[in-house]
């Protein structure tokens, strides 16, 4: 939805038309574009306060404007699927080796809304939310797995999630559509793990398949400290998980 030039002049008028106290006619008052595209107000037999009251509303309504000029209102709400064959892992290291502990979830269909900015550099995002159950997170050893699954409180909070908020093009938008070249992304997102929500941003690596379909390429370190979760310690102390454990996302995506 793109808001014109006329759509404001009836938001002024509607201002004015409200504060003179007038009735439904329109013939009390008329607004006419000048050039340099201001707006004159005319014939409005106003007392010195109705008249204060006229340009406190008005003065509203000319900080709003700059702000319909920044973003294109143009909301788009799409669905998407994660395509068998993504991967999404987490992994670390201990003092005696590393791990990795591969999602096993098969994600359903889920949708976003986008709004994208008027200069293309950036996108932001609604209800865009990727929930990763973590008892999906399989270390190839039931031991470990445990050991995972207490650390991140899998009983209380059974989700991980990662909410996108925004984007920004590092590069040119059009080439991710056309190109089919790797882009350069920065993507603004929460993590929530047990209830403990951080803000941080990704890198991410986007390159055009074809047909709405997209690759995504990222990955992000994050302290376990950091959302209040201590490390497991197996075999009574002997060994010890790093607090840093890294995030790693390789997601074919389509749009539908």
């Amino acid at each position: 939805m793109k808001v014109s030039l006329c759509s404001l002049c009836f938001l002024c008028a509607f201002v004015v038309k409200e504060n003179s106290g007038f009735g439904t006619g329109c013939s009390a008052f008329a607004i006419r574009k000048i050039r340099h595209s201001s707006l004159v107000i005319q014939n409005i037999p106003t007392s010195s306060h109705q008249q204060i009251r006229i340009m406190k509303s008005l003065f509203f309504v000319i900080l709003i404007i700059p702000l319909f000029s920044f973003v294109e209102m143009n909301f788009s709400e799409r669905e998407y699927i994660i395509e068998e064959g993504s991967k999404l892992y987490l992994q670390g290291s201990s003092n005696v080796n590393q791990f990795r502990c591969d999602c096993d979830q098969k994600f359903s269909k889920n949708s976003f809304v986008i709004t994208n900015s008027t200069d293309g550099k950036t996108a932001a995002f609604q209800k865009a939310v990727l929930h990763l159950p973590s008892k999906s997170l399989d270390c190839g050893n039931n031991g470990i797995n445990k050991d995972m699954y207490k650390t991140l409180r899998a009983d209380e909070f059974p989700n991980i999630q990662i909410k996108l908020s925004d984007i920004e093009f590092l590069e040119n938008k059009n080439a991710l559509s056309t190109s089919g070249d790797w882009v350069r992304l920065k993507a603004n997102v929460v993590v929530t793990i047990a209830g403990v929500s951080k803000k941080t941003s990704l890198m991410v690596k986007a390159k055009s398949l074809g047909a709405d379909r997209f690759h995504f390429i990222a990955q992000k370190d994050l302290l376990l400290s950091d959302f209040k979760l201590t490390p497991p310690s197996p075999l009574f102390g002997l060994i010890k998980v790093n607090d840093q454990v890294t995030i790693h996302l390789d997601l074919i995506t389509k749009v539908i």
